[in-house]
């Protein structure tokens, strides 16, 4: 909720001594008389940690010298509400220094809420199934956890069903750059039909039915905007096809770097950029059973505009050496080629890929269309299986974070429909 605070009315200047008393009195409670005044200054109070990013700290001092303008306030209070995921913003206007003049304060008010319930991802997809997830939260002292059990059948090749949780403290600021996270999983894997018929003829790629995973990471903001981790993934896999071998261990050194930022024009136009690197090495020498680098892109840039949204997105990926399923690329989900079958284009995923997609949405309304490509080189056999350029169309419905959309792989001259439905995809 967003209040515009007045403290005091004009009337109320006229009592002795009062007008003196603070720099926040207040001014006429009319926003049309209020338009006459000009900022002289804004402040930020109330959370002494925040750092608010570069774009509305722009648009704040874009104000200082300009008319009052209160609905604009209110606009940029709910930026901040969102992007520091706090309570309240309050704004307080008082008169500044000279005539004519007025002070404009936000005052953040922080989170107090101690748990959440969220329902991380819930979703159905015709050719997959259905996927889902739940979890809570807990926040004190600067910290979060989370714990969430999941059934996902959607993000990789195989379905991972259990258990995951999180630490953090990542609420990185102009104070304090530095964070931590420490990431747990225990997931049981099931496989489709069409990729259990695949490992029986593959010759590097292992297939394992239980995985249990640790993953400490250090953050850095080196801006902003800019944001830099390192960390480890340490894996435990059930080799199945191994009774002798029932373990195996999958370790990597983990790196990434992220930038994102918006950028605002005009009142009605703004603009997101997210691009994000990541890289993973297992090495023997870190006690590893597979070897490999595992490299990944992901540019994601969207412009608002009137109630219109244009949404471009690109994936590119590469692994070298034999990486084990869970680190291995799909394609034909509810995010890349919707409406393909990720089990007839590489059913056990591909060692590259390359993807883009575009999409415009007015309001609830929303259109895309993918393009992609998967491949892979078997690291002992050095062939080379590629699944082709695929394209795929498809109209739907958004609303927030619900959505329902029929998507339509082009093949052949024929397009059969996949339907998609789910919350947070």
């Amino acid at each position: 909720m967003f209040r515009l605070c007045l403290p005091l009315l004009a009337t109320l200047l006229a009592i002795p001594g009062f007008a003196g008393h603070d720099a926040f009195r207040g001014v006429e409670s009319s926003d049309n008389v209020n338009s006459r005044y000009t900022v002289e200054r804004v402040d930020l109070t109330g959370y002494q940690s925040t750092s608010v990013s570069r774009s509305i700290r722009q648009r704040l001092n874009s104000m200082i010298g300009r008319n009052l303008d209160s609905t604009a306030l209110d606009r940029i209070a709910r930026r901040i509400q969102e992007e520091l995921r706090v309570d309240e913003v309050h704004i307080r206007i008082g008169k500044g220094t000279r005539p004519q003049q007025v002070a404009v304060q936000l005052e953040i008010q922080h989170r107090k809420k101690a748990v959440d319930f969220n329902l991380s991802r819930l979703g159905y997809l015709s050719s997959e199934g259905w996927t889902g997830g739940a979890g809570i939260g807990v926040e004190f002292s600067g910290n979060r956890a989370t714990m969430s059990v999941i059934s996902d059948a959607d993000t990789l090749t195989e379905r991972a069903s259990g258990f995951q949780g999180t630490f953090e403290r990542t609420h990185l600021t102009r104070d304090s750059r530095f964070g931590v996270r420490v990431g747990y999983g225990a997931l049981s894997e099931q496989w489709n039909q069409e990729s259990l018929a695949a490992f029986a003829t593959s010759s590097s790629v292992v297939r394992y039915g239980f995985r249990q995973y640790v993953e400490p990471e250090f953050l850095v903001a080196i801006t902003p905007e800019l944001q830099f981790t390192v960390g480890a993934s340490l894996e435990h896999l059930e080799n199945v096809e191994a009774p002798a071998e029932r373990t195996l261990a999958s370790n990597a050194l983990t790196t990434s770097l992220r930038y994102k930022s918006r950028f605002e024009g005009t009142e009605a136009l703004t603009q997101d950029l997210d691009a994000l690197y990541t890289m993973r090495m297992a090495t023997r020498g870190l006690g590893s059973d597979f070897v490999y680098t595992r490299h990944s892109a992901t540019v994601a840039y969207a412009m608002h505009h009137l109630g219109q949204t244009v949404r471009l997105r690109w994936i590119a990926g590469l692994v070298n050496g034999n990486a084990p399923m869970y680190d291995r690329f799909a394609l034909g989900n509810s995010t890349t080629l919707r409406g393909w079958n990720k089990f007839a284009l590489a059913p056990l995923g591909g060692s590259r890929i390359v993807h883009g997609s575009v999409e415009y949405r007015y309001r609830m309304l929303e259109a895309f269309y993918d393009v992609g490509a998967i491949w892979d080189r078997d690291p002992v056999t050095r062939t080379v299986t590629d699944s082709g350029t695929k394209h795929s169309i498809g109209v739907g419905i958004r609303k927030d974070a619900l959505q329902l959309a029929v998507a339509f792989p082009l093949k052949n001259g024929r397009m059969d429909p996949v339907f998609l439905a789910g919350v947070n995809f």
